[in-house]
């Protein structure tokens, strides 16, 4: 539900035998609302259960366990923008979604959190789920408005597939409270970490390493914001080769000045969240870093053609096809073989891994 319609409602915080007390309704953006409200003194912390009601007592949630279990730790996470008929873009692009995610693991982002608006993903991503570094949510809009008692939505009123991506982030975001040190709010699946320093660790994952070179001020950061770039030109690999290494230039620094940047959230120090930025608890810094420590590439080229005036050379191309011909070398080496996306298998990469040396 958006704030308008939490405010005209009055809700409180039910804590069973420890009593009642009144909620406010907090909303930096608008699409969504966070409820805050006191904590009664004789409280244990054990016993810390909540469940919001009206003052009317015609809406309630289910009860709202604070503490829980406890979550295996992530270092960094992601939050996946909405997919929709993942089995048409696997026609049209196949494999796709596979190197998108194989990337991004790569990199440092050790689980993510995807959505999608009608149970399409499910074939793609359930690999990735098998091996604990995906967690899947389909057909959200479902989700979403089942048990709605407040907004009273309906499933035919949500017309798009981005209609209800500020709250799959939010919702996604506040999972990962309390176990996971950072989140990124992926973009879209044309998008891919970069940065000009990938092999400068002997491969250790370099999302994960930019932010630790912020941990002796970890506490005060709750937004890094990354630049994007977009990518485009000619093709500089084979059509089989990942979406990442087939492009390799990009649009001068003035047309680039204005593109948005991707957060890179403290889940545990942001109130809220919008669609590509966030609002920090009181007193948290948010940060925009050089992208001559890390970046975003928005291969803008990929589903039809709009990187307008992409000629420059991208110094950081060749870092990238190295990096990743290191990264599904020690794939094969400690699996003995490595499935194509596409189909096939063996023991030497493909040139979708990125295997051999990029055409130019």
């Amino acid at each position: 539900p958006t704030a308008m319609q939490l405010r005209g409602l009055q809700w409180v915080c039910d804590y069973g035998q420890y009593g009642v007390t009144q909620a406010f309704v907090l909303s930096a953006f608008g699409f969504q609302a966070l409820l805050t409200c006191d904590i009664p003194a004789a409280l244990e912390i054990a016993d810390l259960t909540v469940t919001l009601v009206t003052e009317d007592g015609t809406c309630a949630t289910p009860p709202l366990d604070l503490c829980g279990e406890p979550a295996p730790q992530v270092h960094v996470g992601g939050c996946g923008r909405i997919l929709y008929d993942v089995a048409g873009l696997e026609r049209s692009k196949p494999g796709l979604m596979a190197d998108w995610l194989e990337v991004h693991l790569a990199a440092g982002i050790s689980h993510l959190t995807l959505f999608d608006t009608d149970g399409s993903a499910g074939e793609v991503l359930q690999p990735f789920v098998d091996r604990g570094v995906v967690t899947y949510v389909p057909s959200w809009p479902d989700e979403f408005v089942q048990g709605s008692c407040v907004a009273r939505i309906t499933r035919s009123e949500i017309k798009t597939h981005v209609a209800l991506q500020p709250q799959s982030f939010e919702s996604c975001l506040f999972s990962y409270r309390g176990s996971a040190s950072w989140v990124a709010l992926l973009q879209g699946i044309d998008e891919v970490f970069v940065s000009p320093h990938m092999m400068d660790a002997a491969g250790q994952p370099f999302v994960a390493r930019a932010v630790d070179a912020l941990q002796f001020k970890a506490s005060e950061f709750a937004e890094l914001r990354i630049r994007h770039v977009f990518v485009g030109g000619e093709e500089k690999a084979p059509a089989r080769a990942p979406f990442f290494l087939r492009h390799g230039s990009i649009q001068p620094d003035e047309l680039q000045d204005h593109k948005p940047h991707l957060p890179l959230l403290r889940p545990d120090l942001v109130l809220e969240t919008g669609v590509a930025c966030s609002r920090p608890r009181r007193g948290r810094i948010v940060l925009d870093l050089p992208s001559a420590l890390i970046r975003v590439n928005h291969y803008a080229n990929i589903f039809h053609e709009r990187c307008d005036q992409c000629d420059q050379e991208d110094p950081s191309y060749v870092a990238l096809a190295a990096w990743w011909a290191t990264v599904t070398s020690r794939r094969l080496a400690t699996t003995g073989g490595w499935k194509d996306p596409v189909g096939g298998a063996g023991g030497t990469p493909s040139p979708r891994d990125g295997g051999g040396e990029p055409e130019r």
